[in-house]
């Protein structure tokens, strides 16, 4: 399908701000060419929050703008605390609120006017999980906006939204059948999400995630007199799975008796990680501390 624009609205470099975690500059007007494809991307939380969505959004929005296509980021602001427009590597940032304020349902209104009165060639959403997913999929089917999905997964520490998994998949199948495709990011959700929303595997694309890593000019073996360092990576939840490894190093530490565990993340979880280790006699080697996305 390609999509061509015939004519774009969009903020001025008047209305981009320039506070926040994000580099920011004003708005050159070859952002708003009529010659390119202009995206929306419909997300929860963007930078400066960080998890595993936000950082995707980010690595993807960046690179769409630097191959030349015009990239908007629609995202929420619970607390009201970053600036409402932002521009960053040739990337729109737009905050709205969300209700509630201590809570991640992300009850988002101004959605659906954004989406319906602006001039989208395509809206990209981003993860499941909240209210801005229904919203944002409702107003691009109003707006007869071409519309896919990438789903990021499905877990949760609550138990009740759990158990509530499969009722939200009934509710969300009428608007994620009618997307032009779902997105996966790993091979499982194909046949996973297909099974929960009855929906064939023709429907869905599958792109997995990537990451950009130095080229290894020899072969890395381990050194026995020096410290090997463990590291797992992702947001403090149980279900993330950070507790299996803390279990694992004792036996760890009988093979690589140097070994160091330096679980990479922030979240609720973190003081039961800490009593696990402490119970298993490993906390000193084990560290947990977060990487500020900015």
């Amino acid at each position: 399908m390609t999509l061509l624009r015939t004519s774009v609205a969009g903020p001025s470099a008047n209305e981009i701000s320039g506070k926040g975690n994000l580099t920011t500059m004003t708005c050159p007007p070859e952002v708003m060419q009529a010659d390119r494809l202009r995206l929306l991307m419909v997300t929860p939380r963007y930078l400066p929050y960080t998890g595993g969505v936000e950082t995707h959004v980010y690595e993807v929005a960046r690179r769409l703008a630097h191959a030349g296509v015009d990239v908007t980021v629609l995202t929420t602001d619970p607390g009201g605390q970053q600036p409402t427009r932002e521009q960053s590597e040739g990337v729109r940032v737009q905050r709205i609120p969300a209700w509630p304020v201590r809570s991640d349902y992300y009850f988002a209104p101004d959605i659906y006017n954004i989406i319906t009165q602006g001039q989208w060639d395509v809206v990209h959403v981003q993860s499941y999980h909240t209210f801005v997913a229904p919203l944002a999929m409702f107003a691009a089917w109003r707006a007869k906006i071409p519309y896919f999905v990438t789903f990021h997964g499905g877990g949760h520490s609550s138990h009740l939204r759990n158990a509530l998994r499969k009722v939200q998949y009934t509710m969300l199948r009428p608007l994620l059948a009618r997307a032009e495709r779902l997105i996966a990011v790993a091979q499982f959700e194909i046949e996973f999400f297909g099974e929960q929303l009855k929906l064939p595997a023709d429907r869905f694309v599958y792109i997995p995630n990537g990451a950009e890593l130095p080229k290894v000019t020899r072969p890395i073996l381990p050194d026995m007199t020096e410290s090997t360092l463990i590291v797992s990576i992702g947001r403090l939840e149980r279900y993330k799975g950070h507790h299996r490894v803390i279990e694992a190093l004792p036996y760890i530490l009988k093979q690589l008796p140097n070994s160091r565990l330096w679980i990479m993340g922030s979240g609720p979880y973190a003081s039961t990680l800490w009593r696990l280790a402490h119970k298993l006699g490993v906390a000193d080697c084990v560290e947990i501390r977060a990487i500020p996305a900015a």
